[in-house]
């Protein structure tokens, strides 16, 4: 069973891997570095956040504990049930405390942080129910943001000029 499991999840990785790196695309990064932020504020993101020196940080952590974790997961973890045999009921208990454990923090933690990453939004919206101060503070923002993309998309704006044009059209033919 631990061959079966180990050959169907590695197979997709290793055909990837060889067919990336006898075909590879050689996509051209800085396309990506063109695109437009959107964001009114910057205030909060520290300077260096995108530079190349802190990405290149991360990639390095992400690849290193990714393949870590995907190690132990996917060989070292069913590794550790082979001495074990056929399971006794306390081998067989143990095994499943951690297997739930393990689903009932990871279920804790993908539902709390999108909560905790979201709350500032979950409580301008709560309060936006109750006062329309926030309401006209987020349509300024909104905005903003939207004046943002058309200055950054020429054609976006001549489509919004043209529809805001024939609008004003049909309503002075229905007053007239």
């Amino acid at each position: 069973m631990l061959a079966g499991n180990l050959v169907s999840t590695l197979t997709g990785g290793s055909v990837h891997a060889v067919c990336s790196l006898l075909r590879p695309q050689n996509y051209d990064w800085d396309t990506t570095k063109q695109i437009t932020m959107v964001e009114k504020d910057k205030a909060d993101l520290p300077a260096g956040e995108f530079g190349e020196e802190k990405l290149r940080k991360a990639r390095t952590w992400i690849i290193k504990w990714g393949l870590g974790f995907t190690i132990l997961i996917v060989i070292l973890w069913p590794l550790l049930t082979l001495p074990a045999g056929e399971f006794n009921l306390g081998y067989f208990t143990f095994w499943t405390v951690i297997a739930v454990a393990w689903g009932t923090v990871g279920s804790a933690v993908i539902i709390a942080l999108p909560l905790v990453e979201s709350w500032e939004i979950i409580r301008n919206v709560c309060l936006g129910m109750i006062t329309k101060d926030r309401l006209m503070e987020k349509v300024e923002e909104l905005n903003f943001k939207l004046n943002s993309i058309i200055l950054a998309i020429p054609e976006a704006e001549r489509v919004y000029l043209l529809e805001k044009e024939k609008k004003k059209e049909e309503a002075s033919e229905r007053q007239a």
